[in-house]
């Protein structure tokens, strides 16, 4: 019998912010042997970090995760959570680079009108802000579309 670990989205947020986004890959490798335990292919997690090939690992592991956790065969399905996630992320990526362009000329102006320390300050505020706000989206899209259903999988 398979069980996946029952994370709330707190810890789930809070780990992933604490290590810096790295507990998203422990967990992908800590769900990536559950599923092929429960009769998933997922390949090596080594995959997930090598270029090109970790789009490879990421379809394998929603196509193992359609078929075990949804229980559907549907193309549409994985495609779903292999596109999904990824896109949201790389939203998420533009949106981080266009608010630290904003600080940046945020941090400038203010400078020029109340001096270097206010604006250091006002834009070490702006950028922890844009950080956990980052870090709530990309917990939030994984947890929402994969570690709710291992939450509720049985076998």
């Amino acid at each position: 019998m398979v069980k996946f670990k029952n994370i709330s989205f707190l810890r789930f947020f809070l780990l992933t912010l604490c290590t810096f986004g790295l507990y998203l890959f422990f967990w992908a490798l800590d769900t990536k042997r559950a599923l092929n335990k429960a009769g998933g292919n997922v390949p090596n997690g080594v995959l997930m970090v090598l270029p090109v090939l970790n789009l490879y690992f990421w379809y394998k592991y929603a196509q193992a995760y359609v078929s075990t956790i949804k229980r559907s065969v549907c193309d549409q399905d994985v495609l779903f959570y292999f596109l999904m996630p990824m896109l949201t992320a790389s939203v998420i990526g533009l949106l981080f680079q266009n608010w630290l362009v904003v600080i940046e000329k945020q941090y400038l102006f203010i400078q020029n009108w109340l001096g270097i320390v206010p604006a250091g300050v006002l834009s070490l505020i702006s950028f922890v802000a844009i950080y956990l706000i980052t870090f709530l989206y990309t917990s939030g899209v994984s947890y929402l579309f994969y570690q709710k259903g291992f939450n509720e999988y049985s076998e």
